[in-house]
């Protein structure tokens, strides 16, 4: 019986880590500052989502100069009234579930329903561990058809912690997966 349940522990376990992590890390953030989540490059992949179900696309409807406050991650077009983004719209499809739970729970607490303020960058970071845990769960999936139990579990924690001979590439996740949230890649 215990054998069985085990593993809902340690998912459980592992997932209360993540998100304690990803919010504790960001929760002295304030928004419009380099360390916020939506800052620079992560506002350019962001930004579908206020311009989409927040201001239609509407350059004229954002906040006030929020393109220069987040970084100039992207560019509102005041004059052809248009919001642009170098960046693909990958991650904010993938956001966007966050995205709206967030701006569910904004708009039910009579809070500021911007698309920038704290509750809507709480989202990113769920989204994170979300999608971070979905991947471990594959990975485990995978290495479970070549190899034992004890095997994919040392990958993990090889992949997430770098416990490895070439340790900065478990460093660089867990920096990526803290740090650099809403990112679409990193470096390795």
């Amino acid at each position: 019986m215990f054998a069985k349940i085990w593993p809902l522990y340690i998912w459980s376990l592992l997932a209360c880590v993540l998100v304690f992590a990803a919010l504790n890390r960001h929760s002295r953030s304030i928004p419009y500052t380099y360390s916020s989540q939506v800052m620079s490059d992560k506002a350019g992949y962001y930004v579908y989502l206020p311009a989409l179900f927040l201001y239609q696309f509407k350059a004229q409807d954002f906040p006030a100069k929020v393109d220069s406050l987040t970084g100039s991650g992207f560019y509102l077009n005041l004059k052809n009234n248009k919001v642009h983004s170098k960046y693909p719209v990958g991650t904010a499809v993938l956001i966007s579930p966050f995205f709206l739970t967030a701006h569910l729970f904004v708009t039910l607490s009579g809070g500021l329903a911007d698309g920038f303020s704290m509750p809507y960058q709480n989202a990113i970071n769920l989204a994170a561990v979300f999608y971070l845990l979905l991947g471990i769960y594959f990975l485990n999936r995978f290495l479970l058809n070549y190899f034992s139990q004890k095997i994919a579990v040392i990958t993990h924690f090889t992949c997430l912690f770098g416990l490895c001979a070439r340790i900065k590439i478990g460093i660089r996740q867990c920096a990526h997966w803290v740090y650099r949230l809403a990112g679409s890649h990193h470096s390795v």
